[in-house]
């Protein structure tokens, strides 16, 4: 999934001409902290409310101020990964998107990519995540796949999280609840299963915790 596909494009941006009141009216209408400011369709800066209200801008435009300049960023092409990654050091609720020649194509609304995430990953569908804490010499994604087939499931979706120079998380999305068997397969291979989560009715609130979780694990 690129960049240019998560975008939304309803999403607005600040003009120079824009007051500070402006852009905090569409920043409290859309529910985010930060909007870009584009000039002639170029990327100047990330405003955030905390810029308007600590600099006094709410009465003023932003073409009558200097601006500190903060521009995290992602280009067009690239993935879901990268915006992970950059989103672990802004921490930033909107994120614009560049495309050809430097010029501004949209933002990736960040509680909008949740959802996608969520849709992309097949974490919606009936099944099973699971969580693992691996070291990198012992990683072997032909391994585990070998033990999620022989225990009659799939994997429905697989990504790997790093958390230090040692470990990193696997997490695995599988097409079935009952992975009693599965679990009990990686503990035989020695691998830490740290959590499980399971799409019933009755989970549904440890799903909600873990997916939380999850992203304060991100950082996001």
């Amino acid at each position: 999934m690129k960049a240019r596909e998560l975008i939304t494009h309803s999403l607005p941006y600040i003009k120079p001409k824009d007051t500070g009141w402006q852009a905090i009216e569409m920043m409290v209408e859309f529910k985010v902290l930060h909007l870009p400011l584009i000039d002639h369709g170029r990327y100047i800066t990330l405003i955030s409310e905390d810029d308007i209200y600590n600099l006094g801008l709410e009465d003023k435009t932003f073409e009558q101020t200097r601006l500190e300049i903060f521009r995290p960023l992602v280009y067009e092409n690239q993935n879901i990964f990268d915006i992970f990654n950059v989103l672990r050091n802004t921490k930033v609720s909107v994120l614009p998107v560049l495309g050809k020649d430097e010029i501004f194509i949209g933002s990736v609304l960040i509680n909008n990519l949740i959802f996608r995430v969520i849709e992309y990953f097949g974490l919606a569908q009936e099944g099973a995540v699971l969580m693992l804490r691996v070291k990198y010499i012992d990683y072997s994604i032909t391994i585990i796949g070998n033990i999620i087939e022989a225990n009659n499931a799939k994997i429905v979706s697989f990504f790997t999280v790093p958390e230090d120079e040692t470990y990193q998380k696997i997490i695995i999305k599988v097409n079935t609840p009952d992975v009693l068997s599965l679990l009990e397969t990686f503990e035989r291979y020695d691998y830490e299963v740290e959590s499980v989560l399971f799409d019933d009715q009755k989970y549904q609130d440890v799903y909600k915790e873990r997916w939380d979780a999850l992203m304060k694990y991100l950082d996001i």
